[in-house]
Parts: C-alpha cells; structure tokens; sequence
C-alpha cells in the first residue's frame, strides 16, 4: 500500500502535537493536595497553589510556542523544497 507524500507530512504532524499535549497534560497535572483548592484552604495555601498553577500553565504555553516555532520552520523548509522540485 503506498503512503503519499502529503500523509507522510500529516504524519509528521501528528506525531509532534500528540507528543506535545501529552507533555503540556504532564506539565498541568494536578501537583500536590494544594490542588484543587477547597473551602477549607487557608488563602495563603490558595494563593500558593495559583501562583504555582499559573507558573505551571506560562511553562506550557512557552513549550507550545517553541513547538509551534520549530514546525513553522519545518514547514517553510518543505514548502521551499517543493516550490525547488516543481
């Protein structure tokens, strides 16, 4: 069965956004019994917890953006050697 060069690309492109939100689920796991907050924290032990929470979600969003970086870059070196070949 043979496989187009447009489904090896969309395979190359799966594989890195499925690696990559396993890793942001990673990164945005609940750490701790800090979370999720409940009636009973004490506002310092809340605002703890979200200070940690939101450090944890500015990594994710940073990782997702090197990611989004790195295939851009992939994809113009693609669509430069395809515009080469033509």
């Amino acid at each position: 069965m043979a496989v187009s060069a447009k489904g090896d690309r969309m395979g190359a492109v799966e594989t890195p956004c499925k690696s990559l939100c396993e890793r942001v689920d990673e990164l945005i796991q609940p750490q701790g019994e800090s979370w999720p907050l409940r009636h009973t924290s004490t506002t310092h032990d809340a605002i703890a917890g979200l200070i940690s929470r939101s450090q944890v979600l500015e990594e994710a969003i940073r990782e997702i953006a090197l990611e989004i970086q790195k295939l851009a870059a992939e994809h113009e070196k693609l669509e430069a050697h395809t515009l080469d070949t033509s």
